[in-house]
């Protein structure tokens, strides 16, 4: 049983291309550079590792568009040289898509959503039926949101200021509102009415 464990998982990790902090450095982005968009909560490593087109859909969500960095490149030239589709390609070719292309079910909200985003994530997918590559973005979009109604409350409990100096929730309300806005654009969802409100 252990060796047959052994043989499905070594079977499993011969097709999942993952890659490392050093696979960016390759590709001219310094560790510092990395380090940061990690810190910053704009790229996810998993032991050291990630799938680079999840990276990249991560990146383009979360990033600041105002600054252009060599982060984004760097994944699209990794994501090419493995002969991976782009997120964006997979996005312009949405028109495209065919029945047999798995759609997202409604009924798979993430548990660890508020129950208010996990309504609407059921919502949107009801309502746009969007595609299994489109779900990261989505997830990121709610997780962003609820990230700001946390901040938001606790803005109403401490005010403005918490020991005579701004409340850094502030920044985490700011922050976690952009990238909810910017992945909601990305998924071809940009205005809050349509988002929020119905006549």
């Amino acid at each position: 049983m252990q060796e047959r464990c052994e043989t499905v998982g070594q079977e499993v990790s011969k097709h999942v291309k993952n890659i490392s902090v050093s696979d960016l450095t390759k590709n001219g982005v310094s560790k510092s550079a990395v380090y940061k968009a990690m810190r910053a909560g704009q790229l996810t490593f998993q032991d050291g590792k990630a799938d680079p087109v999840l990276l990249l859909a991560e990146w383009t969500a979360k990033h600041d568009n105002r600054w252009e960095g060599k982060i984004g490149p760097a994944l699209e030239r990794i994501i090419q040289g493995m002969g991976l589709v782009l997120p964006d390609e997979g996005k312009s070719r949405q028109q495209e898509l065919t029945d047999d292309e798995p759609v997202l079910d409604a009924d798979t909200a993430p548990a660890h959503l508020s129950p208010a985003m996990r309504d609407f994530w059921r919502r949107i997918l009801k309502e746009n039926g969007l595609r299994a590559f489109q779900g990261p973005i989505l997830r990121v979009a709610c997780e962003a949101y609820d990230r700001a109604e946390q901040a938001r409350r606790l803005i109403a409990k401490d005010g403005l200021l918490l020991n005579n100096r701004r409340h850094p929730a502030l920044d985490i309300e700011t922050q976690s509102q952009g990238l909810f806005l910017r992945a909601m654009r990305q998924l071809g969802l940009e205005t809050i009415e349509d988002l929020f409100f119905r006549p």
